[in-house]
Formats: structure tokens, C-alpha cells, sequence
């Protein structure tokens, strides 16, 4: 019984530290400048191009 109460404490004292880097982990991804897909494409690509892309990933 004292294993599962372990376990338990473990998996529930893990619990904020996973949420408290997904948020932190989100945040840094939207707040750098810049566009995604210039930065992927690393500035070389025409408008077009660019359109494509975010038509294709669903963010038009």
C-alpha cells in the first residue's frame, strides 16, 4: 500500500512541473518575431510561396 501512495505522490508532485514547461514552452514559441514559415523557408522564398504553405498548414 505504501508503493501506491509513492507512486501516487510522484505522478501528482510532476503534474505542475509538466503544465508549468508547456506553458512556458507556448509562450516562447509565440512570442518570437517573426514569421514561421520565413524562418523555416530561411527568407528565400517569393510570396507565393509563402501562401502556399499557409494554406497548406491551415493558418490562412
Amino acid at each position: 500500500m505504501k508503493y501506491i501512495h509513492y507512486i501516487f505522490s510522484k505522478v501528482f508532485s510532476i503534474l505542475p512541473v509538466i503544465f508549468g514547461v508547456t506553458i512556458v514552452s507556448f509562450f516562447l514559441i509565440h512570442l518570437i518575431p517573426g514569421d514561421p514559415v520565413r524562418i523555416m523557408l530561411h527568407g528565400r522564398a517569393t510570396d507565393e510561396v509563402v501562401k502556399q504553405i499557409y494554406q497548406e498548414l491551415g493558418w490562412d
